[in-house]
């Protein structure tokens, strides 16, 4: 084999996997439109806020005074904290519906000891992150949109 044809295989190998990445990424894009959408009704106050968290903490068999609701504006995340979990997302925006919850509290049940491991550093907000990219998004993706456990 010829360095000429090693290259050409190196070129077509960081072709084809890029080309693989962006599909990838659009795809978990789309997937995750649905909670997004303009046409989801949003969540306004905290007191509404409160009550899905807690319908949907019992769903998943998580404690809900456990969970503690951050406001923070263009937020929408999960983390670990010494009392249990800490659920930071603007109330009121696009992003606050019924799916995005679901979504981020299924990483609290799901992903619970990764998100314990890195307490005070969120491990799933990091897109570097393989296990997070390729295993504990596109899981709680299906959740929250479709309410699919994997």
């Amino acid at each position: 084999m010829n360095p000429d044809e090693i290259g050409n295989y190196i070129g077509e190998t960081l072709k084809w996997s890029t080309l693989a990445g962006i599909g990838y990424i659009l795809s978990l894009m789309a997937l995750a439109y649905p909670s997004y959408s303009p046409f989801q009704k949003s969540i306004n106050s905290l007191k509404e806020l409160e009550s899905v968290v807690t319908e949907e903490a019992n769903k998943l068999k998580l404690d809900p005074k456990k969970i503690r609701i951050i406001e923070e504006r263009d937020a929408c995340w999960i983390n670990s904290c010494k009392e249990g979990y800490e659920l930071s997302i603007e109330v009121g925006s696009r992003a606050c519906t019924r799916k995005t919850v679901r979504h981020e509290l299924y990483h609290a049940y799901r992903d619970a000891a990764s998100l314990k491991k890195f307490e005070g550093a969120s491990l799933l907000r990091s897109t570097l992150n393989f296990q997070y990219l390729f295993v504990a998004e596109p899981r709680a993706i299906l959740y929250g949109t479709f309410g699919i456990k994997i």
